[in-house]
């Protein structure tokens, strides 16, 4: 017994498996740009240790850090002053300036700490 598939139905298999290797090629790309996106942010990661400070105000909560915050952090950092960043009502980073990191003298901070104000 012999099945012969008509032209219509032919494409239409094509089609579905173009379709396939359409989805495997994107979810491929995807990931491919995620791990990108996250070799960035954990190779700033590593260059910005020490040069900024997690502070919980009146709080003994503990703060959840997003790495996608680094570039802002980085973006934010003055020559000379000392910025602070919101982040929540109770937590904000304190961004060291260039002036203090390139001190001879310089001593990376504790990278959390928690502040009274009572």
């Amino acid at each position: 017994m012999t099945i012969t598939i008509k032209g219509k139905m032919k494409d239409e298999k094509y089609l579905i498996v173009a379709g396939f290797l359409l989805c495997a090629f994107c979810v491929s790309a995807q990931q491919s740009s995620t791990n990108e996106r996250s070799n960035k942010l954990q190779q700033l990661n590593v260059s910005l240790d020490g040069t900024y400070q997690i502070q919980v105000l009146n709080s003994r909560e503990l703060p959840i850090f997003p790495m996608s915050l680094l570039p802002k952090i980085d973006s934010l950092r003055n020559q000379n002053d000392t910025v602070y960043l919101s982040i929540k009502p109770a937590e904000r980073i304190m961004i060291l300036p260039r002036r203090v990191i390139d001190n001879p003298a310089f001593k990376k901070p504790e990278g959390i700490i928690h502040i009274s104000a009572e």
